[in-house]
Protein backbone atom coordinates (compact mmCIF):
# COMPACT_ATOMS: atom_id res chain seq x y z
CA UNK A 1 0.00 0.00 0.00
CA UNK A 2 1.51 3.26 -0.95
CA UNK A 3 0.72 6.96 1.23
CA UNK A 4 1.27 9.76 -0.93
CA UNK A 5 1.28 13.60 1.17
CA UNK A 6 1.93 16.86 -0.86
CA UNK A 7 5.48 16.30 0.77
CA UNK A 8 6.23 12.30 0.38
CA UNK A 9 5.42 9.44 -0.58
CA UNK A 10 5.58 6.02 1.55
CA UNK A 11 5.34 2.77 0.27
CA UNK A 12 4.09 0.43 3.35
CA UNK A 13 4.69 -3.06 1.11
CA UNK A 14 8.43 -2.30 0.79
CA UNK A 15 8.80 -0.17 3.92
CA UNK A 16 10.62 3.00 1.92
CA UNK A 17 9.81 6.79 1.77
CA UNK A 18 10.41 9.19 -0.54
CA UNK A 19 10.56 12.77 -0.54
CA UNK A 20 11.29 14.95 -3.58
CA UNK A 21 13.79 18.28 -2.53
CA UNK A 22 14.60 19.59 -5.73
CA UNK A 23 13.70 19.86 -9.86
CA UNK A 24 16.37 18.89 -12.29
CA UNK A 25 18.40 16.80 -13.91
CA UNK A 26 19.32 12.91 -11.82
CA UNK A 27 22.89 12.48 -12.14
CA UNK A 28 23.90 9.81 -9.15
CA UNK A 29 22.98 8.72 -5.56
CA UNK A 30 24.70 9.01 -2.18
CA UNK A 31 24.49 6.75 -0.05
CA UNK A 32 24.88 8.56 3.80
CA UNK A 33 24.30 4.86 5.09
CA UNK A 34 22.50 1.78 5.26
CA UNK A 35 18.96 4.02 5.40
CA UNK A 36 19.59 7.01 3.55
CA UNK A 37 19.67 7.62 -0.07
CA UNK A 38 20.05 11.52 -1.50
CA UNK A 39 19.07 11.85 -4.95
CA UNK A 40 21.95 14.31 -6.66
CA UNK A 41 21.66 16.43 -9.48
CA UNK A 42 24.92 16.90 -11.94
CA UNK A 43 26.01 20.09 -10.03
CA UNK A 44 25.36 17.81 -6.44
CA UNK A 45 22.21 19.84 -5.76
CA UNK A 46 19.75 17.10 -4.12
CA UNK A 47 16.70 15.86 -5.71
CA UNK A 48 15.29 13.50 -3.39
CA UNK A 49 15.77 11.56 -0.31
CA UNK A 50 15.18 8.07 0.21
CA UNK A 51 14.54 6.18 3.12
CA UNK A 52 14.98 2.51 3.78
CA UNK A 53 13.49 0.96 6.39
CA UNK A 54 11.24 4.30 7.24
CA UNK A 55 8.95 2.39 9.52
CA UNK A 56 11.77 2.01 12.28
CA UNK A 57 12.27 5.61 12.44
CA UNK A 58 14.70 8.23 10.64
CA UNK A 59 17.50 10.05 11.34
CA UNK A 60 17.48 13.26 9.97
CA UNK A 61 21.32 14.51 10.62
CA UNK A 62 23.23 15.23 7.80
CA UNK A 63 19.73 15.24 5.51
CA UNK A 64 19.12 18.30 3.57
CA UNK A 65 16.17 20.07 4.65
CA UNK A 66 15.66 18.21 7.85
CA UNK A 67 12.57 19.98 8.79
CA UNK A 68 10.36 19.49 5.27
CA UNK A 69 12.19 16.11 5.60
CA UNK A 70 10.28 16.03 9.41
CA UNK A 71 7.28 17.23 8.59
CA UNK A 72 6.92 15.11 5.54
CA UNK A 73 7.71 12.03 7.85
CA UNK A 74 5.11 12.59 10.21
CA UNK A 75 2.44 13.96 7.84
CA UNK A 76 2.69 10.23 6.83
CA UNK A 77 2.26 8.43 10.64
CA UNK A 78 6.48 7.59 10.19
CA UNK A 79 8.83 8.03 13.10
CA UNK A 80 11.82 10.19 13.68
CA UNK A 81 14.86 9.88 15.44
CA UNK A 82 15.79 12.04 17.94
CA UNK A 83 19.51 12.46 18.83
CA UNK A 84 20.47 11.22 22.09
Amino acid sequence: MTSRTREGTYNADTDVFYLRLGVGRFDRNERLDGQRILDLDVDGNPLGVEVIFASHGTDLEGLPEPERVREALEGLGLPVKTPA
